[in-house]
């Protein structure tokens, strides 16, 4: 494994033992990571030799008083893509007793949040606006499983689909409808806004 997707033994170790009542935590190499999994719920990665635990509604204000701040930036040559998944500082390594109740929580809702999203397919062809055009497409850039797609998200997806993005809105909202589990006709409001938006910006 190379140097730059591991932590050190006590970090790592010591990440073990906050989730142990779990199970055994799982690596696998990912988009240039190594992704962190429990009964195959990913709930942290490693990147630049550091620990980037996944946010949810739920971890969200214990990230912001612990001082998880600094997002994840998925690089990409096109606009770099920040995802839901935030730096451990060294303020909290330093501190066994932040450590093992943050992990422990973040598997924790990580896992409540994965049992919510159960009723929906384990398969991207079974997803909403995900014909085998798209289905081949997702598969060619890398996108082989839901996860790998709840993982990314719309815009990140959209950008391994499309290594030179032109004005395919279609594309982008059908993306984000299958992660978000409905048809692209109707995506929220917000969301199809904030597609736009963003979209806009790589013309």
């Amino acid at each position: 494994m190379k140097d730059y997707l591991k932590l050190s033994d006590v970090q790592f170790d010591r990440l073990q033992h906050s989730t142990q009542p779990f199970g055994r935590i799982r690596l696998k190499s990912q988009f240039g990571c190594m992704g962190l999994s429990i009964d195959r719920v990913t709930f942290a990665l490693i990147a630049n030799s550091q620990l980037w635990l996944k946010s949810t509604e739920a971890t969200r204000e214990l990230f912001c008083r612990l001082e998880l701040s600094d997002r994840f930036t998925y690089p990409k040559r096109i606009l770099p893509m920040r995802i839901n998944y935030y730096r451990v500082p060294d303020a909290v390594w330093q501190c066994p007793q932040q450590c093992e109740f943050l992990f422990y929580q973040t598997y924790l809702h990580a896992r409540a949040h994965a049992q919510s999203r159960q009723q929906l397919p384990s398969r991207i062809k079974d997803l909403p606006n995900v014909d085998r055009a798209l289905e081949r497409r997702l598969w060619q850039a890398g996108i082989r499983r839901v996860d790998d797609l709840y993982l990314l998200g719309a815009k990140a997806s959209f950008l391994k689909v499309k290594a030179r993005p032109q004005n395919e809105l279609k594309l982008l909202f059908a993306i984000a409808g299958a992660i978000e589990g409905c048809h692209s006709a109707v995506l929220p409001k917000a969301l199809r806004e904030d597609l736009i938006h963003w979209h806009g910006r790589l013309n």
